[in-house]
């Protein structure tokens, strides 16, 4: 097994790839593709950053708090924020990670409030690592697909490993 990570669309022609895992804003149409699990937005943040001034007690509260996100998913913030009722927040002026693991490892050493996706910090917040300051989950129109080839056979391997990571999509959701 050889993992890649990109942020760039896979090229089943170009590259030499069985299968790609990766987020969509909206799930893909026609074949090829199999929904893992669904995006859910949420804030986190080191639970010492809840004892620290200003108070973190409602949305509207995020305006004097430092904002983490990743630049791949720029948009997170706000889809949260509107959600909230607090879209007048300035999503800008927070700190920009080229990805999420590390924003993530940013808010649990208390450098701000991060907007993540509930299934990669449901560890985070069953060890207390990162805690989540609001009860507000918003969930997207996207989500984590698989997808491979639809112009050919699909090998056992590939349908091995798709029923694999199925499961193991879903033991973690529930």
């Amino acid at each position: 097994v050889q993992i890649t990570t990109s942020h760039k669309p896979t090229d089943f022609d170009r590259d030499d790839i069985d299968v790609s895992i990766h987020s969509e804003p909206s799930p893909p149409v026609g074949p090829g593709y199999r929904l893992l699990f669904r995006e859910t937005l949420l804030p986190v943040c080191a639970p010492a950053l809840l004892r620290h001034e200003p108070p973190l007690e409602q949305p509207s509260d995020l305006a004097h708090q430092a904002l983490l996100s990743s630049l791949n998913r720029p948009h997170d913030w706000q889809t949260w924020l509107a959600a909230a009722g607090a879209p007048g927040i300035d999503t800008r002026r927070g700190l920009q990670f080229e990805n999420a693991a590390m924003a993530y490892q940013a808010a649990a050493e208390e450098l701000g409030v991060m907007v993540g996706l509930l299934a990669f910090v449901r560890d985070d917040l069953a060890s207390g690592r990162l805690v989540a300051p609001f009860d507000l989950r918003v969930p997207t129109e996207g989500g984590y697909f698989m997808a491979w080839r639809a112009d050919r056979p699909v090998p056992q391997r590939v349908r091995d490993f798709e029923n694999w990571i199925a499961a193991e999509a879903a033991t973690s959701e529930a």
